[in-house]
């Protein structure tokens, strides 16, 4: 079978960006993956979502699952619900991203590195990743249906965010 290749998908453009509160987009996005961390936590025997050494992602099952009665009783369902949730939403939003932003979003929300050091990863300015940056976090936000517009100023509370299922 012949192999194929494909262009990356391009980030997303500065005029479709200009339309939104990025700063606010951002600081939900750094919401949504902290209570993804947390779901990551509480739900030790769900399948993981793994990055690859080319930051695509994968999921993978630690362990063999325990026997449904065992399930009921140990987990808290609403985790699990809302776990099994934001996974599959970032697998596919990570899918659609190009290498550079996937890897850009891997550092900045998932590892939580500063974005001088992802910058130094990437090998580009630090005024070069913030489009990356800016492409990522609105990804995330705008499949979490969680988007600010330019317009708006909303109060984020400090509070961990509720997931819209739609």
């Amino acid at each position: 079978m012949e192999s194929q290749e494909y262009l990356d998908n391009e980030i997303l453009s500065k005029s479709l960006m200009d339309d939104y509160n990025i700063e606010l987009c951002i600081n939900i996005a750094r919401k949504i993956m902290k209570k993804f961390q947390r779901l990551i936590n509480s739900c030790p025997e769900e399948p993981v979502l793994r990055i690859t050494p080319r930051y695509e992602p994968i999921l993978s099952s630690p362990m063999p699952r325990k026997n449904n009665t065992m399930d009921i009783i140990d987990k808290h369902l609403d985790d699990i619900r809302d776990y099994d949730f934001m996974k599959e939403k970032i697998k596919s939003v990570m899918m659609n991203m190009n290498s550079e932003e996937r890897a850009c979003f891997v550092m900045i929300f998932l590892q939580e590195k500063t974005e001088y050091a992802a910058a130094k990863i990437l090998g580009r300015s630090r005024n070069g990743t913030t489009p990356l940056i800016n492409s990522s976090a609105l990804r995330l936000v705008l499949a979490f249906h969680m988007e600010v517009m330019k317009n708006e100023n909303p109060t984020i509370e400090d509070k961990e965010i509720q997931l819209k299922y739609y």
